[in-house]
């Protein structure tokens, strides 16, 4: 199985890549616009077409580029670490026997009932359970590609954000089923300078709004806005904040496609 990492700003601090073990680094590469090609001599790497062509459409040059295969995307500034609840820490890094099972068992799920297997939060409270079924993946995000759709059967939302709840909605909603990781968690300091914070294609909180407005119009029964009291739920983040959140309803699109077939 290949990993991509997409990456941008950052050719100084490649946190995801340089905390996979080696066995993990030698199926990985990141991917980079033609502009730092050179920033990344020791580095695997694979380089887009043309600069500045935004997340989405660097997300579906990987996902023609994987085609039929076992291949998995993850942002490149995230920590992955095991859960303990029960133990002091809670939370510790990943060792190599970790990273092996986790491996392995993703393949294994992706090779069976599953279509794609993701990491739940790290900074969600522990639920106690090794993985749960159709529920939330960005990310950190596995696809079998010889079962997933080809990229010209999805809806892209190219030059706006949330690129994994759009690309998973859809997914849930054609009946494939998802498996999320509880057991790891991932970690990261969203909105950090680089990656979606750099270019011409940043992120703002109006667009960030904006993308977030798409899903609702998209999904009606599946995305909705985030309420508190009865008033819609604003973010307050250190580096970005003011946007409207939502809230994704995983599950529940996965019972549907069940009956139904949305996009077919």
């Amino acid at each position: 199985m290949k990993i991509y990492i997409p990456t941008l700003g950052r050719s100084d601090k490649q946190i995801t890549f340089l905390n996979l073990p080696k066995f993990l680094q030698e199926k990985t590469h990141l991917v980079v616009q033609p502009a730092e090609k050179h920033l990344y001599d020791n580095f695997p790497i694979i380089v887009l077409p043309e600069n500045d062509i935004g997340s989405s459409r660097t997300r579906q040059f990987i996902y023609d580029l994987a085609g039929e295969s076992l291949w998995g995307i993850i942002d490149d500034d995230i920590l992955m670490k095991e859960r303990r609840p029960k133990e002091k820490p809670t939370k510790i890094p990943m060792n190599e026997d970790g990273w092996k099972y986790f491996y392995d068992k993703t393949v294994e799920w992706l090779k069976t009932d599953f279509s794609f297997v993701g990491v739940r939060r790290g900074n969600l409270p522990p639920n106690g359970k090794e993985y749960v079924d159709n529920s939330e993946t960005i990310v950190c995000v596995f696809y079998n590609g010889y079962k997933i759709p080809k990229s010209n059967e999805l809806v892209w939302n190219h030059d706006l954000f949330c690129g994994d709840v759009n690309l998973n909605m859809q997914l849930l909603l054609k009946g494939h089923k998802n498996r999320v990781w509880c057991k790891y968690g991932y970690v990261a300091d969203w909105g950090q300078k680089g990656g979606c914070q750099h270019g011409i294609r940043k992120r703002t909180p109006e667009l960030q709004e904006k993308s977030h407005q798409k899903l609702v119009e998209t999904f009606p029964e599946f995305v909705k806005w985030k309420t508190k009291n009865g008033k819609i739920s604003i973010s307050i983040n250190k580096n970005l904040s003011g946007f409207k959140m939502i809230k994704c309803y995983y599950n529940k699109a996965a019972k549907y496609s069940n009956v139904n077939r949305l996009y077919d």
